[in-house]
């Protein structure tokens, strides 16, 4: 089941892309924005839904196998369009992500936090599609620049750490170790 949920996350991300780039002549990087929006938009809404339970831990695993597959999609994305640096980065994240998808039934709250962090995604995508579009409400991009350094203060810099004590103190010591790398991309990302 996990290769079929990664197969289909794959090909739907895949369709789409290729369907508003050449179907609607939507810019690649604007389409890529657009499928990254939606992605955020539904793990924080079934991160939310197990975490108040909602949905049931295999509803929320599946959804984290087609995550995979937009992961897979993603990377090959950035081969293509994006440079080696912004390739090699995301790489990591998505690795460290896949990683955490792997381990996920033995830390499932703390997985679905870490998860949930992925809302900070959407009014950064917002801001990005803001800026090469040149929109002209000059509003939008300090609004979302706001928003966007105030949520990962807030859900990958500071929230997180009580999560990475419990992670690195009563579990084996990979799950320290990838939370590890984890928080060093977040707090790398949040100095950029």
């Amino acid at each position: 089941m996990m290769f079929i949920l990664i197969a289909i996350g794959f090909i739907l991300n895949t369709n789409l892309f290729l369907n508003l780039t050449l179907g609607y002549e939507w810019k690649p990087v604007n389409t890529k924005s657009f499928l990254t929006i939606i992605n955020c938009c539904l793990i924080t809404i079934i991160c939310y839904s197990y975490l108040h339970n909602y949905i049931l831990i295999n509803t929320i695993q599946n959804y984290l196998y087609y995550l995979i597959g937009f992961f897979l999609f993603d990377i090959i994305y950035l081969y293509k369009f994006e440079t080696r640096k912004e390739l090699c980065i995301k790489t990591l994240h998505h690795s460290i992500a896949f990683i955490g998808v792997l381990i996920f039934g033995n830390v499932s709250i703390i997985g679905s936090h870490l998860f949930l962090t992925e809302i900070i995604n959407i009014p950064l995508e917002v801001r990005f599609i803001a800026i090469r579009n040149n929109y002209k409400k000059k509003a939008i991009k300090p609004i979302m620049e706001v928003l966007v350094y105030f949520l990962f203060l807030i859900y990958r810099i500071i929230y997180p750490f009580k999560h990475y004590i419990s992670i690195c103190k009563n579990n084996p010591f990979y799950y320290c170790i990838n939370f590890t790398l984890l928080y060093i991309l977040w707090i790398y990302w949040f100095i950029l």
